[in-house]
């Protein structure tokens, strides 16, 4: 080095000095918000399994009641049958046409109750988008604390994201799972009964 260009090197160092320096800053600046951040990280999780279980909770129940209605439905569809064989036989045949009306307002609620039943898949589905978004919430969780340990001066800490990343296992839920509904009702189930029936 010629002694002449001494003085750039002197102000070129000078200038990284006050760089770096100027990193640093911004890096301690930057230490608080993250902090905050991070510590809210298990709240948000919590609220979100919150969720979670009061939808499905909730879900649970609309499907026992669905089921239940279901289930009456069926009942009274068959006595209603057997009521309107009667009426015919005895020729009472403006009684048979309403007890026919009834049994066929009766399969009505029934295909309704099976749409119900069929829609609370959406529960399914959203407990699978929350478990991945938990997941996805814990995963940067462990980033910020390792992140706020290596600007704590944690030589180690970038070898924790490294462990934790190969500790991750298969998840028992679909992240991409989408809701969809069928338009199946009893009608078509009782269709496909007799088509196999008549070996059609």
């Amino acid at each position: 080095m010629d002694i002449k260009q001494l003085p750039n090197f002197e102000k070129e160092l000078r200038g990284m000095r006050e760089a770096v320096g100027e990193m640093l800053s911004r890096f301690r600046d930057l230490h608080s918000p993250i902090r905050e951040s991070q510590a809210r990280m298990p709240e948000a999780s919590k609220q979100l399994r919150k969720v979670n279980d009061q939808t499905e909770a909730a879900a649970s129940r609309v499907l026992d009641v669905a089921e239940a209605l279901s289930d009456r439905d069926t009942v009274l569809i068959n006595k209603l049958c057997d009521a309107a064989k009667i009426a015919e036989t005895n020729a009472c045949t403006e009684l048979a046409g309403r007890i026919t009306d009834c049994r066929e307002l009766a399969e009505l609620n029934q295909n309704d109750s099976f749409a119900i039943m069929e829609a609370l898949q959406f529960q399914d589905i959203t407990s699978q988008q929350l478990a991945h978004t938990m997941d996805l919430l814990h995963d940067i969780e462990v980033r910020m604390d390792v992140l706020m340990a290596m600007m704590d001066g944690d030589g180690e800490a970038s070898q924790r994201l490294v462990n934790s990343d190969a500790g991750n296992t298969q998840k028992s839920y679909d992240p991409n799972a989408e809701f969809a509904v069928g338009k199946s009702g009893q009608a078509d189930v009782d269709s496909l009964i007799s088509s196999l029936k008549s070996g059609g």
